[in-house]
């Protein structure tokens, strides 16, 4: 049986030890997120081998709030799946931060059986939690306030209105109000929401600065 020690990120995906992120090219998250399938397939040997899909990675072709996206397509019954990645987050975010985004990237591309992690629950859930819990990336849906340098937090925190926050220390800044920012302000009572980080439905709903500003 392999020891958990020697399926340490640290033994399969040097990339994810790098602290220069800004400087990444496009080559750089490619190799990255080719040491992470191979990690991936050593870790979940019975799943369907991500070194086989040939993951291709590429920059965003417009200004997004996104940091990365991945996307898939059905070829003649198998999908084919690929990363975009933005240059201006790469800028933005720690390197912890954004080396927690391409992760979460690829386990949106992780197949198990009759499931998959295109959805952020279920298998992707499962595997994110797994992470978060066993190296230092803190996966989440969405980047993380302390993940975002201090310089970028100041600007773009000015754009966000509001923020879900949980007990546990998990916030997420959103910009205006939506149904399920109504629904937590509300008290969740569906249950439908929940906190990435430790699971708990007891999310708080916060206006960060007034109506009419």
């Amino acid at each position: 049986m392999i020891q958990q020690s020697t399926l340490s990120y640290k033994n399969f995906v040097p990339s994810l030890s790098r602290t220069d992120t800004k400087t990444m090219t496009i080559q750089d998250i490619q190799k990255e997120v080719d040491e992470i399938c191979v990690w991936f397939d050593k870790m979940w040997p019975f799943d369907k081998s991500m070194v086989s899909k040939h993951i291709p990675v590429s920059w965003m072709k417009r200004s997004t709030k996104t940091v990365g996206r991945a996307s898939r397509r059905k070829v003649m019954g198998v999908y084919r799946y690929s990363m975009e990645f933005s240059k201006e987050f790469l800028q933005a975010t720690t390197p912890t931060g954004f080396h927690s985004t391409i992760l979460h990237e690829c386990l949106h591309c992780i197949e198990s059986g009759n499931r998959d992690g295109w959805s952020h629950t279920g298998l992707w859930k499962e595997r994110a939690m797994m992470l978060t819990n066993t190296t230092p990336f803190d996966i989440n849906r969405t980047v993380q306030e302390n993940e975002i340098t201090p310089e970028y937090q100041k600007i773009m925190m000015a754009k966000y209105k509001y923020k879900v926050v949980c007990a546990c220390g998990w916030e997420c800044p959103r910009q205006r109000m939506t149904q399920s920012l109504r629904d937590i302000a509300n008290g969740n009572k569906n249950g439908w929401y929940y906190c990435p980080k430790c699971a708990s439905r007891d999310l708080k709903l916060v206006q960060m600065w007034p109506d009419g500003m």
